[in-house]
C-alpha cells in the first residue's frame, strides 16, 4: 500500500514443471502441476492461473491453465501447454524458449 510491500499471507507447495516430446512429432509439452500444503493468511482465498509464452522456433497450439483455487490443501491443480517446432526441415536445429 502506497509503495509498501505488506506481507498478508503464504503459501507452502509442492510444484512439478516437466516437459516431454516424441522425435517423430513436431510437437512437444509443458506441464505444469502445484499443491499447496501449508499457509496462513490471505492464502486462504488464492487461487493460481498461467499462460503460456514463446520465442523463438515454435508456435502455440493450444494452452490450458484456468483459474483454480489453492484450497483444499493437499489438492492437485494443474496446467499444460503444446508447442509445435518450426524447425522440421530434414537436419534443421530449432531454438525455442517456452
Amino acid at each position: 500500500m502506497n509503495g509498501t510491500t505488506t506481507v498478508t499471507g503464504e503459501a507452502d507447495m509442492v510444484v512439478i514443471n516437466y516437459s516431454y516430446s516424441y522425435t517423430g512429432l513436431p510437437t512437444f509439452a509443458h506441464q505444469l502441476e502445484l499443491s499447496m500444503y501449508g499457509g496462513w493468511g490471505d492464502t486462504q482465498k488464492a487461487s493460481v492461473d498461467g499462460q503460456a509464452t514463446l520465442s523463438g522456433s515454435c508456435t502455440l497450439e493450444s494452452s490450458s491453465f484456468p483459474a483454480q483455487p489453492l484450497l483444499p490443501l493437499n489438492s492437485w491443480r494443474s496446467g499444460e501447454a503444446f508447442f509445435d517446432t518450426t524447425a522440421t526441415a530434414a537436419g534443421a536445429i530449432g531454438n525455442c524458449a517456452t
